[in-house]
């Protein structure tokens, strides 16, 4: 069985299934990238200098393609002439798409492969349809997550499931956390479904069909990053609620505008936070409650729960993406008290 494997290249989830399916010596005849120009080496240092974290996954699907002689294209669109012929000259009869493509995928090609075109989707399908998913999950504080292997229709995360597993939601799991997660199972489950389906050629592998595939509630759009309104506080939310949104807007560098909140005329971006009991039920979400070397107790919608901002940094007077945040993120207790700010204050 030929099969062609699509991806981008430094997807977490689009590495570790080819190198999986490499080491289990299911080699596909090409992989299919887009064109990018992202540099790690770039990224890198730029995580150094603001003192964020190299949260970002930065191995090449290129290079371990290429590593094992695999023959790579890099696309700068799926839908051409071009792709289209180069396709079609190479007869596969699987095409696999691990980490998913920047475009739908159009019909001509998802009817090339006799059996079929394949998509992981780092949710339990039909819930969490859609991009960013990792990250609305972490919002939503579910429990369980997992991966879905489908094949692609002519929508988005709508086509039959083929196969299913699942992974646990720690309370402190990042997007990325979860996406490492459901990246490690995500290679042997393409691995069966891939067997399965060559075991059952020239005939295709029947899927089950999506429950609620029409739902458009279960679709997610884009996280919303340039929209100041998404990203701003409301301490009026429950402590889990704010706590959790900050999680999901964890990012490898903090140039980039987060979750915010603004007290005495200064904007500040949080970057970590974690919740704690408090025995005074206090009703004035926002409030500065205490300032430590833990951090800074703020009251919030909840009865007896406060958020811990642990890590804040100076926002930028116009924010991203009109200017990027430049100054450093520090401990809660150093950036209020650089700022005069103090207990008692409010967050608005």
């Amino acid at each position: 069985m030929k099969y062609i494997y699509v991806s981008r290249n430094a997807n977490r989830s689009g590495y570790h299934i080819l190198e999986h399916l490499i080491n289990a010596d299911l080699y596909p005849i090409a992989v299919i990238l887009p064109e990018t120009s992202i540099n790690p080496k770039n990224f890198l240092s730029e995580v150094k200098q603001f003192h964020g974290e190299p949260l970002r996954f930065t191995k090449s699907i290129k290079l371990l393609a290429r590593s094992n002689n695999v023959p790579v294209l890099e696309l700068k669109s799926i839908k051409t002439e071009d792709a289209w012929s180069y396709l079609n000259d190479m007869t596969p009869d699987l095409i696999v798409l691990g980490g998913g493509w920047p475009e739908l995928i159009p019909e001509k090609v998802i009817s090339l492969p006799k059996l079929g075109v394949l998509n992981t989707h780092p949710s339990i399908l039909p819930d969490y349809r859609g991009t960013d998913i990792h990250r609305w999950q972490i919002a939503a504080g579910v429990k369980k997550s997992g991966v879905t292997i489908h094949y692609i229709d002519k929508h988005f995360d709508t086509g039959d499931i083929l196969d299913q597993a699942i992974v646990d939601v720690e309370p402190k799991d990042s997007p990325q956390d979860l996406f490492e997660k459901i990246a490690c199972i995500s290679g042997p489950l393409m691995e069966s479904t891939i067997k399965r389906i060559w075991a059952n050629s020239p005939k295709k592998t029947k899927g089950k069909k999506q429950i609620g595939r029409k739902d458009n509630r279960r679709y997610y759009g884009r996280w919303d990053w340039e929209n100041s309104d998404f990203l701003k506080i409301n301490w009026r939310r429950s402590a889990s609620e704010l706590v959790n949104f900050i999680r999901a807007c964890s990012q490898e560098s903090f140039l980039y505008n987060g979750p915010h909140t603004s007290c005495n005329g200064k904007k500040f971006i949080i970057r970590e936070a974690d919740i704690i009991t408090h025995k005074l039920n206090i009703q004035a979400p926002g409030k500065i409650i205490d300032i430590n070397d833990d951090g800074a107790i703020i009251s919030t919608g909840s009865e007896f729960l406060m958020v811990n901002l642990k890590l804040i940094q100076r926002a930028t007077e116009k924010g991203w993406p009109t200017e990027p945040n430049t100054s450093l993120a520090y401990d809660a207790k150093k950036n209020l008290e650089n700022c005069k700010i103090k207990i008692g204050d409010c967050f608005i």
